[in-house]
């Protein structure tokens, strides 16, 4: 067994671990089950991916984005690691043979969507492949009172039954108290060892402007801060005025959002990453697996839908560990806005059930038919032919698959493939029998080699055009030939968005819908989106620590740094004294969590409640308890 140290340096090429990750590591490696919360760029994919190359076999990870798997089996394969993953945009063909490689240990990592992990045809295979590790990435995604739940997740625990001493690690970069029960329970891990990397960030300096008018507030802002950042809004059109905005002004910015194609999103992607680009304004779909340490800043435009959102998408800025910002702009409007919009995410049982049966005559799918058939999606052009707002469907099917009856997949580039249905042998026949595809089998072989017999191989229809000198459409008609007569397998390239139903179709009037846990999660969701209305208003608590709390982390230090914290330091004229006398009286009466304590203090009064119980904890004069409580000494 290779060392975790030596991989690192060989793969990864860093000198050393961050926090928590060397005991991480060594806990996988020793068997045990393990649940990891590392903040966003706390380098969590390395935790798994380091023990799986220490260790002999398969690791499987359980990923929700199938642009994240991509990203991530796309830097293994850079780094000489053997990786695939496995999603809608592929052929039952295409899946068959990967499965039967990993069986076969030609593979270190396969990656799955947590649907996949149910089908008859991973079932199949799974016990036969010689995996060493399961990792679940994003593992919040498991719990129906936190962000971001898909039902999926909750089977995942069902593939322990086939091989119950592989470990698992579960990881996530935000999670409250109740979720990451849930992830402990739902994943029935083993006496598990939990580790937890505090949600303070001392280099991110977080603040929140409300303000009159966003576009003199953000070119403010931004003229004042050095080096690349993003700007995140929350429709496609905001991405484009934003931008051009940005620019207008001189600077160097473009915009990206899920409805560009694949091409230009992938552009534009790497000129942000390459420093071409200096802004990016863009939605939610940027940031997510993207390697970029050196992000200065991260301007919200928008107020996320809760504080796990936020947490995540301002937690990109300074993942180097240098100083960098997280500023969040709103103005009254948007605070009702946020509301509305969510309620506008919760349609009625009648919308869902009609929108469900829409899909169904769309495509033509009869009752009982088309479990895991992926269907490509254009939801806007849905939407007229069924005329139902794009709104509701969406969402929708957002509540269809809560319901686990389909899923909705972003859109995403999947390059043409082909692979030869044929021996060699057999080949040379045909190219005999039939002169007129003898150019363009020859170009096939010389452009993938004898590969080509044994998996599914890129091809890109222009340079074959190219190298033959025909049309696109006379190359398009060759393989549609070839495909037709079986002499190839065939996988035309497509960056749509992509509907699967995950169950047989149902009828829609019947399907059983569960409507007391629809309002639960409406209402936990709502939730949510008050606990971040709070952060946006609040005018006294610091904003890091409001976060560590709304996390569960009992913390009494200001990071010092905030908005608000600056602010405190600069005008509070707190009695001291008089703080230190009514903490000594309540101490007196009974132990009290921080929380508890700071409650009975006026809200200007907080902070220095917070420093002051530091303090006494250094002098020895308070301690805590077995459950978190401060107790007086003596």
């Amino acid at each position: 067994m290779h060392k975790p140290l030596e991989i690192l340096k060989q793969y990864w090429g860093y000198g050393k671990f961050r926090p928590l990750q060397a005991d991480i590591i060594a806990n996988v490696i020793a068997g045990k089950d393990v649940l990891a919360l590392l903040p966003t760029g706390g380098g969590k994919s390395l935790c798994y991916q380091v023990p799986g190359m220490c260790m002999d076999g398969l690791t499987i990870v359980v990923s929700p984005l199938i642009a994240l798997m991509k990203d991530q089996v796309e830097q293994l394969l850079q780094r000489g690691i053997s990786a695939v993953s496995v999603h809608s945009g592929l052929s039952y063909r295409e899946i068959d043979i990967i499965l039967n490689d990993a069986m076969a240990g030609k593979l270190k990592f396969l990656y799955l969507a947590p649907e996949r992990l149910q089908t008859d045809i991973f079932q199949a295979r799974f016990p036969q492949m010689p995996v060493n590790l399961v990792a679940i990435d994003e593992a919040h995604c498991i719990s129906q009172w936190g962000y971001d739940f898909r039902p999926s997740y909750m089977e995942i625990a069902k593939i322990r039954e086939l091989k119950p001493d592989v470990p698992f690690i579960a990881l996530t970069a935000s999670a409250t108290l109740k979720v990451r029960e849930d992830i402990l329970q739902n994943l029935a891990l083993k006496s598990p060892t939990v580790f937890v990397k505090s949600f303070a960030r001392d280099n991110l300096t977080f603040a929140v402007r409300k303000v009159e008018n966003k576009h003199s507030k953000l070119l403010e802002i931004i003229s004042k801060l050095q080096g690349t950042g993003l700007v995140y809004c929350r429709s496609r059109k905001t991405t484009q005025e934003v931008a051009k905005l940005l620019q207008s002004q001189g600077m160097s910015a473009d915009y990206y959002h899920a409805g560009l194609v694949s091409a230009m999103r992938s552009q534009k992607q790497e000129d942000w990453i390459g420093d071409k680009i200096r802004i990016m304004a863009c939605t939610n779909a940027f940031g997510m697996g993207i390697d970029k340490a050196e992000v200065r800043f991260v301007v919200h435009w928008d107020i996320p839908d809760s504080p796990e959102a936020y947490y995540q998408e301002a937690g990109r800025a300074g993942r180097d560990g240098k100083p960098a910002f997280a500023v969040l702009l709103y103005q009254e409007k948007d605070l009702l806005e946020l509301k509305e919009w969510k309620e506008k995410a919760w349609p009625d049982e009648k919308t869902i059930r009609q929108v469900y049966q829409s899909i169904a005559n769309y495509y033509k799918i009869a009752v009982g038919s088309h479990q895991m058939a992926a269907l490509d999606f254009d939801l806007e052009q849905f939407s007229r032919k069924a005329n139902i707002s794009a709104v509701k469907v969406f969402h929708s099917v957002k509540k269809l698959e809560d319901e686990s009856y389909i899923l909705l997949t972003d859109g995403f580039y999947q390059p043409s493939r082909f692979m030869f249905a044929v021996t060699n042998k057999e080949l040379y026949e045909l190219q005999v029998a039939n002169g007129h595809i003898d150019s363009i089998v020859k170009i096939l072989l010389r452009m993938c080699g004898g590969e080509a017999f044994s998996q599914y191989m890129n091809i890109v229809e222009e340079k074959i055009a190219k190298a033959l000198f025909i049309s696109l459409k006379e190359v398009a008609s060759k393989l549609d030939w070839l495909k037709e007569m079986e002499v190839i397998y065939y996988e035309k390239r497509s960056d749509k968005a992509r509907l699967v139903y995950t169950l047989p179709r149902h009828d829609a009037a019947s399907m059983p819908l569960d409507i007391p846990k629809m309002k639960a999660r409406k209402a936990a969701e709502i939730t949510r989106v008050e606990a971040m209305i709070s952060y946006a208003q609040d005018k006294y608590l610091c904003r890091s620590l409001r976060l560590q709390n709304y996390f569960g982390e009992e913390s009494l230090e200001a990071c010092g740094n905030c908005d608000l914290c600056r602010k405190r330091n600069r005008t509070s004229k707190t009695d001291i004294s008089k703080i230190e006398k009514k903490l000594n009286g309540l101490l007196k009466k009974e132990p009290l969590l921080p929380s508890a304590l700071v409650a009975n203090f006026d809200e200007l009064e907080q902070n220095a409640v917070l420093l002051k119980i530091r303090h006494w904890l250094d002098a020895g004069l308070v301690k805590y308890d077995g459950n978190g409580r401060v107790v007086l000494k003596g």
